[in-house]
């Protein structure tokens, strides 16, 4: 079959080409009030490049971030200390959030603490985690392949039961297309879509390779 020539061919879909599909957010957010942000997923999944690009967007994800961008308050923490650390950051800041992959874990136990809660799940193509997962010696790769889809799986079920506000991102659709993915993440957080220096400043941050630092305090 010949192919079209390329002035022929139908310009790309913009649902196709979306990093970010949103859900229970109602309208889009046009008087922003207090707001707390929730990265999670799976290991090796994404998390740290979205919580960067929330963190950019001026989102408060912690203080001292490592450059896996994970806030010591929100990992592998009992339930009263998260609480302390939830009630703290209500009072010191109107927009925050953390990040960690496996929150889904406890966030049933603490969610009613949270203010405004907002759901960002990142996901990942499953054979890519289970090359990750495996690569780092954590898993052997179908038990590595079996444990991001369980994961995964409950990540779902969870954001259906909770119904709050989510957006579900895919990791490999903000690395193809990264500036649809910037605009449409600061829709969905009420923070303002940055300009040019800005805007290369996250994509350039989001671009694939080893972890970067936080750059953030």
């Amino acid at each position: 079959m010949t192919a079209l020539p390329s002035a022929q061919r139908a310009a790309p879909n913009k649902k196709r080409s979306s990093g970010l599909i949103s859900f229970n957010t109602g309208a889009e957010v046009t008087e922003p009030g207090p707001r707390t942000f929730i990265v999670f997923g799976v290991p090796r999944g994404g998390t740290s490049a979205v919580a960067g690009a929330l963190l950019r967007l001026g989102v408060d994800m912690g203080p001292k971030l490592p450059k896996n961008h994970e806030d010591p308050d929100f990992v592998k923490q009992d339930i009263a200390h998260m609480a302390a650390a939830i009630e703290r950051r209500n009072q010191e800041k109107t927009v925050w959030g953390w990040k960690y992959p496996e929150a889904a874990g406890y966030l049933e136990n603490i969610i009613g603490r949270v203010r405004n809660p907002h759901l960002v799940l990142v996901c990942r193509d499953p054979a890519a985690l289970m090359q990750g997962l495996s690569r780092w010696g954590e898993y052997q790769p179908l038990d590595a392949l079996q444990h991001s889809v369980e994961a995964q799986m409950a990540n779902i079920d969870l954001i259906r039961k909770l119904e709050l506000p989510t957006a579900v991102v895919s990791y490999e659709k903000v690395l193809i297309y990264p500036r649809r993915f910037v605009r449409q993440l600061a829709r969905f957080s009420g923070m303002p879509v940055p300009e040019k220096a800005g805007m290369r400043e996250i994509v350039s941050f989001l671009e694939a390779g080893s972890y970067k630092p936080a750059n953030r305090t």
